[in-house]
């Protein structure tokens, strides 16, 4: 059980892990604020979203390390993809598998493939003298906790 108080103490040191691209490759394995990763897809795919090539670990106005942009998928680009409407979704690629072209829901998404919602992390404990910035617990949310007057965060260990 974790309880939560009011008083402020730094212990993580790096990003969370960026994961491994089904059909690419990542260089970089530092993941201390600062530090960067590079993701590359296989020929006949392409990164999505074209932006996420190279992401950089950095502290959130929150204080919490995280990557400066979302964690890129490979969609395929050969014709079996773009010639066919597969209704895959916003948040899914298209992946040639030995039976076809199928939609696979990104990275913190869960679905089928042509639905594709974030993912829940559950419901936060409510702290003792504060409260959290949001109630949104998805995967791509940052839930801030703001102390009362005189008090910092930090976080302990209960038997």
């Amino acid at each position: 059980n974790r309880r939560f108080i009011c008083e402020y103490n730094s212990s993580r040191t790096t990003c969370p892990f960026p994961g491994v691209l089904l059909h690419g490759s990542r260089r970089g394995n530092g993941f201390a604020e600062g530090l960067q990763v590079v993701f590359s897809c296989d020929a006949s795919y392409a990164l999505k979203p074209s932006s996420s090539q190279t992401l950089k670990c950095v502290r959130s106005d929150a204080h919490v390390l995280r990557w400066d942009k979302p964690l890129p998928s490979c969609v395929a680009t050969d014709d079996k993809c773009a010639a066919k409407d597969y209704g895959c979704s916003v948040h899914a690629a298209c992946v040639l598998g030995i039976h076809g072209a199928v939609c696979h829901c990104n990275h913190g998404y869960t679905g089928n493939g042509t639905a594709c919602t974030e993912m829940e992390c559950g419901a936060l404990p409510k702290p003792a003298h504060g409260h959290w910035s949001t109630r949104n617990t998805s995967v791509h949310a940052v839930a801030r906790l703001i102390c009362d007057d005189g008090y910092q965060v930090s976080a302990s260990r209960t038997e």
